[in-house]
């Protein structure tokens, strides 16, 4: 999958919002232009677009904390928890998230474990509980380390304690597991390159 353009969901010029077709005025809306900022540089290096999959899939993790929501549209979700979507996606296709999601000996179990335990962190919206997102998920081997409340090594697939949230998502893990990695078959447009002169091309 290649992202062919960097335009996101947001006009910064016109401070609105324009995804799908909508028009939404944005003006006080300051952490949507950051979610901006991010989707058209850290994702788009990624390979990761408004419609490549993972942000559908954050939204769609977002509302399993609110069973009120779950009728939503995309569309309307996407408005509405646009920060939110765009710092989970982030957050979960960093290297180390990466790492652990495509290591093999990680069972859907633990899958679910680091999405609950990233949806929480990014509802939360404190740098703190992000950086314990970070530093408490790694896979090495056949051999899993979940620490978010104690050091918890994992083996043949042992749960690590899902709350609510990540036993709806165990339901899709596979899902989640394969949009998450998705981008790592995605890249950016090639830069254009010079064309070379009269004098090179001639054989």
């Amino acid at each position: 999958m290649e992202v062919r353009t960097r335009a996101g969901a947001v006009c910064a010029r016109h401070r609105r919002w324009h995804y799908a077709g909508a028009d939404r005025d944005l003006a006080r809306a300051a952490n949507f232009f950051r979610a901006e900022r991010c989707l058209t540089g850290t994702l788009w290096e990624r390979g990761i677009g408004p419609d490549t999959g993972e942000l559908e899939l954050a939204t769609t993790l977002i509302r399993a904390t609110d069973l009120g929501q779950e009728d939503e549209s995309h569309r309307t979700a996407l408005a509405r928890h646009y920060p939110e979507a765009v710092r989970l996606v982030a957050l979960a296709t960093e290297p180390w998230a990466e790492r652990f999601l495509a290591n093999t000996n990680v069972g859907p179990i633990q899958v679910a474990a680091l999405v609950e335990a990233a949806v929480n962190a990014v509802t939360a919206g404190t740098s703190h509980d992000i950086d314990a997102v970070r530093a408490s998920f790694h896979a090495e081997g056949r051999e899993t380390v979940i620490g978010l409340d104690w050091p918890m090594r994992l083996r043949h697939g042992r749960s690590p304690g899902l709350d609510d949230l990540g036993r709806r998502i165990l339901t899709f893990a596979p899902r989640v597991r394969a949009t998450l990695l998705r981008h790592t078959d995605a890249r950016k447009p090639p830069a254009r390159q010079p064309r070379p002169s009269s004098r090179h091309a001639q054989v």
